[in-house]
């Protein structure tokens, strides 16, 4: 199941690494409140208990557009941590 939300929190874990070309990315725990699925999931509906729940998704960023709150995202269930 592919879920959309908005981002509403992030924290930096203070985490970093390199990768091979040099470029400095680092660990974060975005919180997003679920708002739909995706227009991929044809003919399918959210559960009830999904929808408005805010759950937490460990990615890594490194440009400053990664960092945006408010902003809509995908994510899929198992990217879920909490």
């Amino acid at each position: 199941m592919v879920l959309k939300g908005i981002v509403v929190k992030i924290k930096k874990t203070g985490r970093k690494k390199r990768d091979r070309r040099g470029i400095l990315w680092e660990e974060c725990i975005f919180t997003v409140k679920i708002t739909k699925l995706s227009r991929r999931e044809v003919g399918k509906t959210i559960p009830r208990e999904l929808l408005g729940k805010e759950v937490k998704v460990v990615r890594w960023c490194c440009h400053d557009w990664h960092y945006k709150l408010n902003v809509e995202t995908t994510l899929n269930m198992d990217e879920v941590v909490v």
